[in-house]
Formats: structure tokens, sequence, C-alpha cells
């Protein structure tokens, strides 16, 4: 469950989000967890936190001022956020159908390709 959260950006139950938003951290009952699953859990809140730059970077730019090459760049970004919303939520539909389908070991293999592209 706090996978999904962490995928979109926001806190979970046993992970949270710094201040800063630019890391991740165990809370309190997290110590429930293996090192593995926790180390797991850390490495798929990398695209919540990447998402939410570039949710920041997107709504900080004044559109008055863009240029065109501009503006396409931004819309491809959106887009491409778009797409991984698409995949968080075909993932978090697959987990209520079928739990045991979606594994952390699975669902790090899913976020290789849109860490890298979104990086």
């Amino acid at each position: 469950q706090d996978a999904f959260a962490l995928l979109i950006g926001v806190d979970g139950k046993y992970f949270k989000f710094d201040k800063d938003r630019s890391r991740v951290s165990p809370g309190i009952h997290a110590d429930r967890m293996s090192a593995s699953a926790c180390n797991s859990v850390e490495r798929l809140g990398e695209l919540g936190i990447i998402r939410n730059r570039i949710n920041l970077f997107l709504n900080v730019r004044d559109k008055k001022h863009l240029g065109l090459i501009r503006q396409s760049f931004i819309s491809a970004i959106r887009q491409e956020l778009v797409d991984y919303g698409g995949l968080v939520a075909d993932l978090e539909s697959r987990r209520r159908h079928n739990p045991e389908e979606v594994t952390l070991r699975r669902l790090l293999l899913w976020a290789l390709k849109p860490t890298t592209r979104l990086r």
C-alpha cells in the first residue's frame, strides 16, 4: 500500500517524504518490515520524488513567456506524467484484483522504464 502512495508522491503509513520532499524515510512503524523490503520501497519512492519535482517545475513556469519549443517540451513532459499515472493506476488495479501478482520485486521491475524516462 505504501509503495503505491509513494509512487504518486504522497506519504504512506510506513514511509514518509521529508520536509522538502527530496527523500523518503521509514516511519515509526517500518521496523516491522525487513531491511530488503524497506530498501525496495525507498527505491520506489524515488519515482514519487521525481514526479513531485516535475509537477513543481511545470506549475512554476509562466506560460505567457514561453516559446513554441518550450511549450512543446512542457506538453511532452505532461504526457509522460499522464502515461506514468496510467501505469500506476493499472498496477493498483492489478493489486486489488490479484494481490499475489504484484510484489515489491515486480513493482521495481515495472518501475525501471518510468524511472529512466522521468529522470
